[in-house]
C-alpha cells in the first residue's frame, strides 16, 4: 500500500489516507512514496521512497559522509527501523531550520512530518534508558552509529573497533561490521568483522553488552592504553628478530589454528613473508590507511610471523613481544677443543666481511656450509645457535626429511627455506642430512636425484648454513668443494662433561652445589642433551618443592631417569689435562683459499696461501 505525495502539496500528510491507485503509472509524479503495513487505518511505516529534488539536495547535506548513502542521488529509499534519520535527526532539524526556500522548505517539513513522531519516541526511549546506563534490545541500534568506537574483547584481548555501516537485525539478534587496523607487509589497511549480538529479554547495562562505544567503558584511560599498544604494533611490523613468552597461535599444515605456550623463545616478525607461504589468509580489504595518532587504537593486538622454537607460522600478541636479551658468552661457553672454536669464528668473520665490502675473492661471492659430524649430544647444535647468538641473528632449524621423498619435493621445500633464510639472513642449521651427503651408487636412481638436486642448492646458498649428521661411513665426493669446513665431535670426555655441567648448574664454595659434586656428575657417561634435560628436571622439582636446588635434586633425578649408576673411567687423554697443547692444520675456504693454522694453549695464529 502507498501514499502519494505529489511535488506541489504543501500540507501536512494525513496518514489515513491511502492511495490505491496503480502507484508505478503515477510514481514519477510524487515527491515521497511511502509504504505502511495493510490495515484500516495503515500506521505502521514500512519505507519511504524520496523523488523530489528539493529533498534529494536536502539529504545530500543531511547524510554527508554517511555510509551506504549516494552523495549525489537520482532517487533515495529508506527502509525501517529508518536507522539513519534517528542518528541523523538532530542534523536534519538544524539543516531545517536553516533553509529559505518556500519550496524547498514545504517538501522538508512534508518529509520531517512523516518520519518525526516516529524518531521523537524512539530518542525519548534512547534517552530514558541511556540516562541509567541501560540498553534493552529494541533500542541496542541507538549504540552503534556508523563511525562509533567500538570496544570488545577478542580472544581475551582488549580491541578496539569502528563501526563501518549501519547494524542490522536478524533472527539471530543484532549485527554490525566493524572496521579494524592490521598490516600486510607492504602497507596499513583496514580489516573488517562481522560482530553480533544474541537477543535478550529486558534491560541490559551497556557495558555488559558483548561489545559497545569505549565511551561507555568503566577504564576511562583503556583507548589511551590501546593506542600505546598500536603504536608498539606499528613499530614490529616489517621484519624483527624478537624474544617472545605467551600464547601464540600455530598454523598448521591442516590449516587449522592450534593455541600454544611459548616460553622465552624467539620469534621472527614478518607479515609479508608469512603471507606469501600462507597465501589463503587475506585479511585486509582494499582501502589503505597511513597512520595518524587517532588510529593507533584500532590495530590489531597480533602480529604475523615464524615461532622459531615450533618452527612453524604463527601469530604473536603484540604485549607479549619483547627485545632479546642475548647471551654474550654462549660462544665462550661452547664445549668444543678452542682451536675448533677459533676457526669457526675466523670462516664466520671472514665470510661477512667479504659480503660487507662485497669482495669475492675470500668467498667467491657464495655461502658458508660448515658440516658438523658426531654423535647425539656432543655439541653441534650448540655450535650453530652460539654463532647465530654471537651474530644477533635467527637460527632457523629444520630436519632434511620434513622437505619429502622425491627430487621435486626437496627442490621446493628446501628452496622455500633457503629463501626465507636469505631473507631473514638467518643462521640455518639442516638436521638429519646424511641422506643427501652419502655417497652416490649407481643402483640407486632417485638416491642420486636427490643428491644432485641439494648439491645444486647449496651451492648457490648466500648465507650460513650449518649439516648435522651422524658420523658418515662415506660422503659424495661432489660435495667437498662446497663444504668449506668440516668438525668431527668426539664423545664427550669427563672434562666436557664437567663444563657442560658448570653451563647449566650454579656452583658455590659452601653452597648446596659445590665443584665435588659436579665432578661426581661428570664421571656419568651422559650426553650434552640429557645433562641438560637433567638439569632442568632437577631445577622444576626444586621449584615444586620450594626449595633451593641442590645437588640430591640432580641425583634424584639421574636415579630416576636411570643415569645414577654408569660411571665412565677416565681417559687417558685426561692426564695431559693442563698442559701445553700444540696442534697445527688447515682448511679450505671456497675453493681455492688455504688457511694455514698454529694453535697453542688459547692463541691462534695463521695466514691465508
Amino acid at each position: 500500500m502507498g501514499k502519494l505525495v505529489p511535488y506541489d502539496e504543501k500540507e501536512v500528510l494525513d496518514r489515513t489516507k491511502v492511495c490505491l491507485d496503480d502507484v508505478e503509472s503515477k510514481a514519477t509524479a510524487y515527491a515521497i512514496i511511502a509504504k505502511y503495513q495493510p490495515g484500516s487505518p495503515p500506521t505502521h511505516l514500512r519505507s519511504i521512497k524520496i523523488q523530489s529534488p528539493y529533498l534529494l539536495e536536502f539529504l545530500s547535506k543531511v547524510f554527508k559522509g554517511y555510509p551506504g548513502v549516494n552523495p549525489s542521488p537520482s532517487e533515495l529509499e529508506f527502509t525501517e527501523p529508518f536507522l539513519g534519520f534517528f542518528y541523523r535527526w538532530g542534523r536534519f532539524e538544524n539543516i531545517m531550520a536553516e533553509e529559505n526556500d518556500e519550496v524547498a522548505l514545504s517538501h522538508i517539513k512534508m518529509l520531517h512530518g512523516l518520519m518525526a513522531e516516529d524518531m521523537m519516541a524512539k530518542n525519548e526511549k534512547v534517552i530514558d534508558l541511556l540516562s541509567k546506563g541501560l540498553i534493552d534490545f529494541d533500542h541496542i541500534f541507538a549504540l552503534f552509529e556508523p563511525s562509533t568506537e567500538v570496544y570488545r574483547k577478542t580472544d581475551g584481548q582488549d580491541c578496539l573497533y569502528l563501526v563501518s555501516s549501519e547494524g542490522e537485525y536478524s533472527s539471530s539478534g543484532f549485527g554490525t561490521k566493524q572496521y579494524y587496523i592490521d598490516y600486510d607487509g607492504l602497507s596499513f589497511g583496514y580489516g573488517e568483522e562481522h560482530s553480533n549480538i544474541a537477543r535478550f529479554q529486558g534491560t541490559l547495562s551497556v557495558s555488559e553488552l558483548p561489545y559497545f562505544p569505549i565511551s561507555a567503558h568503566p577504564d576511562k584511560t583503556m583507548r589511551e592504553k590501546l593506542t600505546k599498544r598500536g603504536r608498539r604494533f606499528a613499530q614490529l611490523n616489517g621484519f624483527r628478530y624478537r624474544s617472545y613468552a605467551g600464547n601464540a597461535v600455530l598454523i598448521m599444515e591442516s590449516r587449522h589454528p592450534q593455541t600454544v605456550f611459548v616460553d622465552d623463545s624467539r620469534v621472527i616478525v614478518d607479515p609479508g613473508m608469512y603471507l606469501r607461504y600462507n597465501p589463503g589468509e587475506v585479511f585486509l580489504s582494499n582501502r589503505r590507511v597511513r597512520l595518524g595518532d587517532d588510529d593507533y587504537a584500532f590495530c590489531t593486538p597480533e602480529v604475523r610471523g615464524y615461532c622459531l622454537k615450533h618452527m612453524g607460522w604463527a601469530n604473536f600478541l603484540v604485549d607479549s613481544i619483547s627485545e632479546i636479551e642475548w647471551i654474550k658468552e654462549v660462544f665462550e661457553n661452547l664445549v668444543l677443543e678452542p682451536q675448533f672454536k677459533q676457526v669457526i669464528r675466523l670462516v664466520v668473520d671472514a665470510h661477512l666481511s667479504s659480503k660487507k665490502d662485497q669482495v669475492d675473492d675470500v668467498i667467491h661471492g657464495k655461502g658458508i656450509i660448515i658440516l658438523l659430524q658426531g654423535e647425539t649430544g656432543t655439541g653441534k647444535t650448540m655450535t650453530a645457535a652460539s654463532i647465530a647468538e654471537g651474530l644477533k641473528r635467527p637460527l632457523y632449524m629444520t630436519r632434511a626429511g620434513e622437505f619429502g621423498e622425491t627430487a621435486a619435493e626437496v627442490e621446493k621445500g628446501l628452496g622455500q627455506i633457503l629463501e626465507i633464510c636469505n631473507s631473514w639472513g638467518a643462521v640455518l642449521l639442516l638436521d638429519e642430512c646424511g641422506v643427501f651427503l652419502e655417497k652416490r651408487t649407481e643402483a640407486s636412481l632417485g638416491q642420486n636425484r636427490l643428491v644432485a638436486v641439494f648439491l645444486r642448492l647449496l651451492e648457490n646458498y648466500k648465507g650460513i648454513m650449518f649439516l648435522k649428521t651422524s658420523p658418515l661411513s662415506s660422503m659424495e665426493p661432489a660435495f667437498e668443494s662446497c663444504i668449506d669446513l668440516t668438525i668431527h665431535y668426539p664423545q664427550l670426555s669427563t672434562e666436557s662433561r664437567l663444563r657442560i655441567w658448570q653451563n647449566h648448574v650454579p656452583v658455590t664454595v659452601d653452597g648446596p652445589i659445590r665443584l665435588e659434586h659436579l665432578r661426581l656428575l661428570a664421571a656419568l657417561a651422559l650426553n650434552g642433551h640429557q645433562i641438560k634435560s637433567a638439569a632442568q628436571t632437577a631445577r622444576l622439582v626444586a621449584e615444586e618443592l620450594e626449595e633451593e636446588l641442590a645437588f640430591g635434586h640432580l641425583e634424584g633425578v639421574l636415579v630416576l631417569t636411570g643415569f645414577g649408576g654408569e660411571k665412565e673411567e677416565q681417559e687417558e687423554e685426561e692426564e695431559d689435562y693442563g698442559k701445553t697443547q700444540r696442534f697445527d692444520g688447515e682448511f679450505t675456504v671456497g675453493s681455492s683459499r688455504l688457511f694455514q693454522y698454529t694453535y697453542v694453549d688459547d692463541r691462534l695464529t695463521g695466514c691465508w696461501s
